[in-house]
């Protein structure tokens, strides 16, 4: 009911730092076929980002073989999963809202803080690049 509901409304992500390749599908379709078979066509309009993937296209390959590693993000030190998360999401939003000034109606779920705290994280970003071009400082609302 929550996937039909978000459908019917926007685009749905499923963005994981999982491995890209289980067993010759993606890591989620994986599960979802063995734990949720009847969630399977879904997957036909949820598109799943590998959040590993979309940092190593971002082009900081050396530092995605090493979990555990802090990283320094835009003058932010995080744990590079988390670096991953930011990354996913980022190109995610940038390519959903475009040029857009404002990001709204952003929903994440997960398992974790690591998504609260990703998405976040994307969107002080994003709020603080547009006040540096305008001048005018930004609160973030969450």
């Amino acid at each position: 009911a929550m996937l039909d509901a978000a459908l019917g409304v926007s685009e749905v992500l499923f963005i994981t730092n999982a491995a890209p390749d289980y067993a010759g599908v993606g890591w989620v379709q994986h599960c979802v076929q063995h734990f949720m078979p009847e969630l399977m066509d879904y997957f036909e309009v949820i598109r799943v980002v590998y959040a590993r993937e979309a940092f190593r296209q971002s082009g900081r390959v050396e530092e995605a073989v090493q979990p555990q590693l802090n990283v320094v993000v835009e003058g932010v030190t995080e744990t590079l999963t988390m670096a991953w998360k930011v990354e996913a999401m980022k190109q995610a939003l940038s390519t959903f809202y475009g040029d857009a000034a404002s990001w709204k109606n952003v929903m994440s779920v997960g398992d974790s803080l690591d998504e609260l705290d990703a998405l976040t994280e994307v969107a002080f970003l994003h709020e603080n690049a547009k006040s540096r071009k305008t001048g005018q400082e930004k609160k973030l609302r969450c």
